[in-house]
């Protein structure tokens, strides 16, 4: 009896990491379900979708400020295929970001910076009727605050623009130089 006891506890003392790992792989399940519970009621997804459109406009306004023909009139047609450029590029950026994805690549941070508590807390506030109305709020908010954001920032990034260009132009030619130069040494 005495060896069956002494084998019954060496074997639970064996198991004892596997069920342990089983039981925090479960708690870990629980914990990113919490998570991503909570960015659902914050209506995260919904959120992006919704500010995609205004950061489009914005984008669009904030290239028109900077007048980036340079003052130079264009003719429709240039206009137009300015415009479809703009567009599809935007189209394309936006096809890169699989918004799944990008929340299941958050939930470890969350993990790692919010407790169970902090959690719960964030969920039961996006339930309630003030997170709901805070959910509804934010697009628009962001929709009126980017062209705002735009109007400040485009009178300074035309103001940068001269210095961004030297900067551009300063900086290629010390790439080309290094270039010509490790050039020469090869020959």
């Amino acid at each position: 009896m005495r060896k069956f006891l002494t084998v019954l506890a060496v074997t639970a003392l064996l198991l004892s990491p596997v069920f342990s790992e089983e039981k925090a792989d479960k708690d870990k399940e629980k914990r990113y379900q919490d998570i991503r519970k909570m960015l659902d009621a914050s209506q995260a997804t919904k959120m992006f979708e919704q500010m995609k459109g205004g950061i489009k406009a914005s984008s669009a306004k904030l290239v028109k400020e900077l007048n980036l023909e340079k003052d130079v009139e264009l003719d429709e047609e240039i206009k137009k295929l300015k415009e479809e450029y703009l567009s599809k590029s935007y189209d394309l950026s936006m096809k890169l970001i699989n918004m799944d994805e990008m929340i299941n690549d958050m939930i470890p941070y969350y993990d790692k910076y919010l407790s169970n508590e902090d959690i719960n807390a964030i969920t039961a506030f996006y339930e309630s009727p003030a997170g709901k109305r805070m959910i509804e709020a934010n697009p628009k908010i962001m929709l009126e605050y980017m062209p705002k954001m735009y109007e400040k920032l485009g009178p300074k990034m035309k103001e940068k623009q001269a210095e961004i260009e030297k900067d551009t132009k300063e900086f290629t030619e010390k790439i080309k130089a290094i270039k010509d130069k490790k050039k020469k040494e090869k020959e």
